[in-house]
């Protein structure tokens, strides 16, 4: 594993968690598969610590389930019409954490999130899907955050932790991109519609 990256900085613990959940979406690591510290430590050259925080997340998340005295196995991937249901959720979370908070955001936040696709723009033109994936949460994440409800955010963390499963729907990264670039637009101008709207074209 590549345990630096130019784009973005992450600890050890969360490039482990983000290579393992890479593995998991890209079907390398198949469902019930057993995940086991001390081999993860090995295969990474570090110690447990990082590897059992990124299990940690990782089971938060629903991409593992822990069991007692057995460990912790890849989960079962949701079901493609539970998936559909997902999407309808994330939709209304966005929806509403954009009704409450467009009038708050301020000259910085906007700052924050320019820096964010900064960043995305350039791991779409270097094809690193990876990246752009992790950029695109944090888009996302940034703005339901600032609604201020710690429930609201983790039960969005998990919905959208299930979709990305469908995250090769981008065949044209560029175009995750755009669409990103117009959502902030539409936030810019307090438009609470077409952010909305926007919302619901990206989510997919």
């Amino acid at each position: 594993m590549k345990m630096n990256d130019s784009m973005i900085f992450l600890t050890i613990s969360e490039q482990i968690k983000n290579s393992i959940k890479e593995r998991i979406v890209n079907g390398e690591l198949t469902e019930n598969t057993p995940l086991r510290e001390q081999e993860l430590s090995t295969e990474f050259g570090i110690s447990r610590g990082p590897v059992r925080d990124a299990l940690k997340e990782l089971t938060k998340e629903g991409f593992l389930v822990a069991k007692p005295n057995a460990g912790v196995r890849v989960a079962y991937r949701p079901k493609e019409d539970v998936l559909d249901l997902v999407i309808h959720l994330r939709k209304e979370i966005e929806g509403f954490v954009i009704e409450h908070i467009i009038e708050t955001i301020t000259d910085d936040d906007i700052a924050h999130l320019e820096n964010i696709l900064d960043q995305m723009k350039k791991a779409c033109q270097e094809d690193n899907i990876n990246t752009v994936e992790i950029l695109d949460n944090r888009f996302h994440k940034y703005l339901v955050e600032h609604y201020k409800d710690t429930h609201l955010l983790e039960l969005w963390m998990f919905i959208g932790n299930c979709m990305v499963y469908r995250y090769d729907r981008f065949n044209d990264l560029m175009g995750s991109y755009m669409e990103h670039q117009n959502i902030l637009e539409a936030i810019k101008k307090k438009d609470k519609k077409q952010t909305i709207e926007l919302l619901n074209t990206n989510i997919q």
